[in-house]
């Protein structure tokens, strides 16, 4: 996880980076990488090993299980039935707004019992806004649900606004997917650049359908605005919000995105879409604007 690209690793690092790690006796066990779905196996098995030999010499006082859509559910539940096993207590923290449509939409009674079984058995469950805390509440009988916002680290370095610069940044960070609302971003974009009375480009950093997008960025005649950047962190991504003006996520599901988080830290305004905890983080008009999910005209203008 802490070499895999999301939200939910990202979590893990600003943890580690506050010294979490260093405080605590943490063994960490990764479950997932961006490789191929033989390598994604040989990696689960090995630290489910890994986990049984620490469990079995008694070595583990607290098992913390990250947890975001169904396969990371699946994956990481193998982990959960040990420790219910061994009665050893657990924490599930829930990233991400897949899990909630896998639950209601994908999951049959007998999957869904086996999931209110587990989080029945958590010693606690976390969550990262009240709306999330409220719907866990009721479909679990555990009473410990706990609502800890994600972390972010506070740069030193102060935002550059330089208002006379003759290009405006718009920037997105997350996958080139449509539920992330990367789409309609390229819709609205067309109109933010018939409009600007500066020049304007938008720099997009993550991954997704390369071919595909630059296809439509072609027909848009976008490609002299638009600029995938791939999969950017570190010195790069702190590069990136520094020179920005805006940041743009514009999804149609989310809970607390680090994206947001971060642009907010670096002092850039935000437009995204009123979901979630996003207004938890963004009062609109004050750090940014919210729009509604899908409506390019409200992307463009805000």
């Amino acid at each position: 996880m802490l070499h895999a690209r999301g939200g939910m690793a990202s979590v893990i690092l600003a943890y580690r980076e506050a010294g979490l790690f260093d405080r605590w006796p943490i063994v960490y066990l990764e479950s997932h990488k961006e490789v191929s779905t033989a390598q994604k196996l040989l990696i689960g098995v090995k630290s489910l090993y890994q986990f049984m030999q620490l469990i079995l010499q008694k070595k583990v006082s607290l098992l913390h299980a990250h947890i975001a859509g169904h396969i990371s559910f699946l994956r990481k539940s193998t982990f959960l039935l040990i420790a219910v096993c061994f009665h050893t207590p657990f924490i599930i923290h829930l990233h991400g707004s897949a899990f909630r449509t896998y639950y209601e939409n994908n999951s049959g009674k007998l999957l869904q019992l086996y999931i209110r079984f587990i989080f029945n058995k958590a010693s606690a469950i976390v969550v990262l806004s009240e709306e999330w805390k409220s719907w866990v509440s009721n479909i679990t009988n555990n009473r410990k649900v706990v609502l800890i916002p994600n972390p972010i680290r506070l740069p030193n370095i102060t935002h550059h606004n330089d208002k006379i610069k003759r290009t405006l940044n718009v920037i997105f960070l997350g996958k080139w997917v449509s539920q992330k609302g990367f789409y309609d971003l390229l819709e609205a974009f067309v109109k933010v650049v018939e409009k600007s009375p500066k020049p304007v480009q938008l720099l997009c950093g993550g991954d997704g359908d390369k071919s595909m997008i630059e296809k439509q960025i072609s027909e848009l005649n976008l490609n002299e605005h638009v600029h995938l950047l791939g999969w950017i962190e570190g010195d790069a991504k702190e590069k990136l919000l520094l020179e920005s003006d805006v940041l743009v996520l514009p999804s149609y599901n989310e809970v607390l995105p680090m994206a947001i988080l971060e642009a907010l830290a670096y002092g850039v305004p935000v437009v995204a879409s009123r979901v979630g905890a996003i207004p938890d983080a963004v009062s609109d008009g004050v750090e940014g604007f919210l729009i509604k999910p899908g409506d390019v005209n409200a992307i463009a203008d805000s």
